[in-house]
């Protein structure tokens, strides 16, 4: 392994990192919105 396949993986797993984490925070704030509306009565 060269040092460019190493450089290569560090930048896959900081997207995948990124990813992962935008994802999760999406998630978050449409649980707590369906969580709300459910509070209010919006969402049987």
């Amino acid at each position: 392994m060269d040092k460019n396949d190493r450089k290569l993986g560090v930048q896959l797993g900081w997207m995948a990192l990124l990813w992962l984490g935008g994802v999760g925070t999406v998630f978050v704030f449409a649980s707590l919105m369906r969580m709300l509306m459910r509070l209010g009565g919006l969402v049987p």
